[in-house]
Parts: C-alpha cells; sequence; structure tokens
C-alpha cells in the first residue's frame, strides 16, 4: 500500500522463517545430529518496487 502511494520507492523482503530454518540445518550438521550439509546457504531476498506490486 505505501509502495502505491509513493510514500515509499523500494520495499526489501527477507525470510527469516528460512533463514532460521537454515541456521538450524548447519549447527544440526556441525554437531553430527543432521547427515547432511545443507546444499546453499543464500536465503532469498525480494525487492518490491511500484512497478511490480
Amino acid at each position: 500500500m505505501l509502495l502505491r502511494q509513493a510514500v515509499l520507492d523500494v520495499g526489501i523482503d527477507r525470510d527469516p522463517v528460512a533463514e532460521i530454518d537454515q541456521a538450524v540445518a548447519i549447527i544440526a550438521h556441525v554437531y553430527g545430529r543432521n547427515g547432511a550439509a545443507p546444499q546453499d546457504s543464500h536465503t532469498p531476498r525480494r525487492i518490491h518496487m511500484r512497478e511490480n506490486c
């Protein structure tokens, strides 16, 4: 709504749930609780602009 009203120019959206899941998987792997290492430690970020909202 703030993007459409031109109050904000850009909104950056993170995914904290995915970040927590990845952190727990990495810690579990380090302590031998999880057999496989996580494939990717990158968490996606989404950029929202007026043009794509």
